[in-house]
């Protein structure tokens, strides 16, 4: 039984060996798992973007229609986000530079005395500023952001009324203008895309009403204006 033993022993014995002279097994390294892009922070940015309009004047309208205003703007932003989930809330204040403006032009001539007399008019309308405070609520796809958003605007318009007249060899002109800053509401959607941890860009649009306001209040000119905007532009922001 021994002799049995043994020769097993001596059989096994070269197995033993190439078994210990295998390389140990080593686990594979596990890839880290990427972490979702996180939109919670205070933000500041830039923005550029064209924007059109309607302004309806009682005393215009009925002659020319309502003035159809339009033009570029440029301007700053600054808000703060949360983040639950995927969901997205926020709040955004922004200002803007803005070219908004329609004028119109009209011409007459006859004979007063026997000498001819011609006189001319001009209307121009021109919003020279856009301001918004505003909610924002999305959800988030990763570092893609779409959001609804809403709240008050604010923007300064300028009406002015300028004429020339000519008779007899005489030249009259003059000029009147007013403006005023009108109140209201934006309503808009929006999508925002997150390249790295800081840095974000995005388009938006937004239908802003700025309601009435009362033009030379007092006079018997004085007229009630109103004001809306349709805006398109694009922002870049750099999150904290």
């Amino acid at each position: 039984m021994k002799k049995l033993a043994l020769c097993a022993a001596f059989a096994l014995s070269p197995v033993v060996a190439v078994a210990a002279d295998l390389p140990k097994r080593t686990q594979s390294p596990v890839a880290p798992i990427a972490r979702a892009y996180d939109w919670t922070g205070f933000y500041v940015g830039a923005n550029a973007g064209y924007g059109i309009g309607s302004e309806k004047d009682p005393y215009v309208t009925p002659v020319i229609g309502s003035m159809d205003i339009k033009g570029g703007l440029f301007g700053v932003q600054a808000g703060y986000n949360q983040q639950f989930g995927n969901y997205v809330l926020g709040a955004e204040a922004d200002y803007a530079w803005t070219k908004l403006s329609d004028s119109y032009s009209i011409s007459a001539a006859t004979v007063l005395n026997g000498s001819a007399i011609s006189a001319a008019a001009t209307l121009k309308t021109e919003q020279v500023s856009l301001g918004t405070v505003r909610l924002r609520a999305g959800y988030a796809f990763d570092n893609l952001l779409v959001y609804a958003t809403g709240g008050y605007a604010y923007g300064k318009n300028k009406i002015t009324v300028s004429g020339t007249a000519s008779w007899q060899g005489v030249n009259w002109a003059a000029q009147a203008g007013n403006d005023q800053v009108h109140n209201g509401w934006a309503l808009g959607l929006g999508g925002e895309y997150g390249f790295t941890k800081n840095i974000t860009a995005k388009a938006e649009y937004l239908h802003i009403d700025l309601g009435k306001k009362t033009y030379w209040g007092g006079t018997v000119v004085a007229d009630k204006v109103n004001l809306r905007n349709d805006i398109f532009r694009v922002g870049l922001n750099y999150k904290f």
